[in-house]
């Protein structure tokens, strides 16, 4: 409004158009409205960065989109009207002194539209904003994604549920399955293929006791993982396999366009022969950034060394002070 403010008492070519955006700018509602979408937004910007912290899954996300939803729903009731008095009155002293047709100020126009405001009409209003966005959300998460979110957040705590209900879900089951796959080229062929089951039902009902017992106070899907791979259980390896395809889906592309960028950093025209082993170990570190400490570099180094055709292959010469 100040930048505008300044162009439209210029008087040269700018000052209409920016005389038609400042009338726009102070108007309560706008007003109103600028300040009730920062307050969503900060939400939504909150959603966003939890879901992209690396750990973050498919349970942890429902869970997210949940609190957010919650949040923004109730926005109307945490508006802060006295902050809102607060900004009409600064945008009146920063607004243009120039006349309008009606041989008024509009700064004195703003003073009195804010001895003025309709706090139940800015409510209803507020309202029907929160409707409309609330509405926005259940379009892009609806029914069929909810069904795939609840599938797997069922699996975050398998306590709570009996066998059947575990053993019975569309997600393992869809897995229990063979996965037809068919691709049809630019020329118009068409390829066909059929993979096997990646779990076997009758194993994963026969593990399924020694899964519950190792997993009985643990919940979410990393702690449970995690818990199994440091068990190393074959009685439970069908399991394992489990969660570790659900400790992988995507929550969007973000991860997938990181492990682009990663790769173009790593291997440049000077690393060019890195191998797809090294490639993928320095992508990984890259993105996960583990906590290195010197007893781990320590062991990388003898690893290294100790392996004299390691060094050959990749045209190093090891010096070793004894």
């Amino acid at each position: 409004v100040s930048t505008l403010s300044e162009l439209a008492e210029h008087n040269d070519d700018s000052a209409a158009t920016a005389n038609g955006y400042c009338l726009q700018l102070i108007r309560n509602i706008t007003i109103f409205e600028i300040g009730f979408m920062k307050n969503v937004l900060e939400h939504a910007y909150f959603f966003l960065k939890e879901i992209e912290r690396g750990e973050s899954t498919i349970d942890k996300f429902s869970l997210c989109l949940d609190s957010m939803k919650e949040a923004i729903a109730n926005t109307m009731n945490m508006f802060d009207f006295d902050l809102y008095k607060k900004k009409l009155q600064a945008v009146g002293r920063a607004s243009p002194n120039v006349a309008n047709p009606s041989q008024t100020t509009r700064r004195t126009t703003i003073q009195a539209n804010n001895q003025d405001i309709d706090t139940e009409k800015l409510i209803e209003h507020g309202y029907s904003f929160v409707d409309r966005i609330m509405k926005s959300i259940e379009d892009r998460f609806n029914n069929n994604s909810r069904t795939v979110v609840d599938n797997i957040v069922l699996f975050s705590n398998p306590s709570n549920y009996d066998d059947n209900t575990l053993m019975g879900n569309d997600l393992l089951t869809f897995y229990c399955e063979q996965m037809h796959f068919q691709h049809i080229s630019t020329n118009k062929d068409k390829y066909q293929r059929t993979d096997e089951p990646i779990l076997d039902r009758m194993l994963l009902k026969k593990q399924l006791p020694s899964f519950r017992s190792l997993t009985k106070k643990i919940k979410g899907i990393i702690e449970i993982t995690q818990h199994l791979a440091k068990t190393d259980l074959f009685i439970t390896s069908q399991w394992f396999t489990f969660y570790q395809i659900l400790s992988t889906y995507p929550l969007g592309v973000n991860e997938c366009e990181r492990s682009f960028s990663a790769v173009t950093r790593i291997k440049t025209k000077l690393r060019n022969r890195l191998g797809t082993d090294a490639l993928e170990t320095a992508v990984k570190y890259t993105m996960i950034k583990p906590d290195v400490t010197d007893e781990d570099i320590d062991y990388i180094v003898t690893n290294f060394y100790s392996n004299p055709g390691c060094a050959k292959s990749r045209n190093v010469r090891i010096y070793i002070d004894e």
